[in-house]
């Protein structure tokens, strides 16, 4: 039996070389999704901080820097994968819940909130039909300049909220930006079907 075990094994073929090595993965690899995934935990910790302003604020401006490195890491490193759709996701679940705090220890007008989380209201089902019918590993889901300039002005609106300013105005640009970028994030996903 022994024999017939190293005769089949010697008749087999044998792997190539370059078929065994793989690609090594860059330092740091983990780095962007690490950075993306840490809004989520800075989404309960508003919750905590709802009630003071500059901490909330603090807290706010530390999520935005993390938003602006997890990009700039993932293309420096060429890392390419779970970022292009965990980090519109991860953006969503901090600005709902930053919102949600505020709401809960500020009681805004409903129509404000609505304002400045419009595109998260319009997005997600969006996102979660793209991913339900499984087109999520095709779609882009990369953020675009009008979803950034969006972040900005959720950011600005739910600041001047905090510190009990005219928010009206922010509002009313964070729902314009948020709707025209989920026309344009809409746009991409007809056009990806069509291809």
């Amino acid at each position: 039996m022994g024999v017939l075990a190293l005769v089949l094994r010697a008749s087999s073929p044998v792997p190539r070389y370059d078929a065994l090595v793989t690609e090594p993965r860059p330092f740091l690899w983990w780095l962007p999704d690490t950075l993306t995934l840490s809004r989520v935990p800075m989404g309960a910790l508003a919750w905590l901080l709802a009630a003071w302003p500059l901490p909330l604020f603090s807290l706010m401006v530390v999520a935005a820097i993390t938003d602006l490195l997890d990009g700039a890491i993932a293309r420096r490193l060429k890392v390419e994968g779970r970022g292009a759709w965990l980090d519109p996701l991860c953006d969503k679940v901090f600005i709902l819940s930053v919102a949600a705090a505020l709401v809960w220890q500020w009681q805004p007008q409903t129509l404000i909130v609505v304002l400045i989380a419009l595109r998260e209201i319009l997005q997600l089902p969006l996102m979660a039909l793209l991913l339900g019918l499984g087109h999520g590993r095709r779609y882009n889901f990369k953020a675009a300049y009008l979803g950034k300039a969006t972040t900005l002005a959720q950011f600005i609106a739910l600041c001047v909220l905090m510190v009990g300013g005219n928010v009206v105005p922010w509002a009313w640009l964070a729902a314009v930006l948020g709707a025209l970028s989920v026309v344009q994030y809409a746009w991409r996903a007809t056009a990806m079907r069509r291809e």
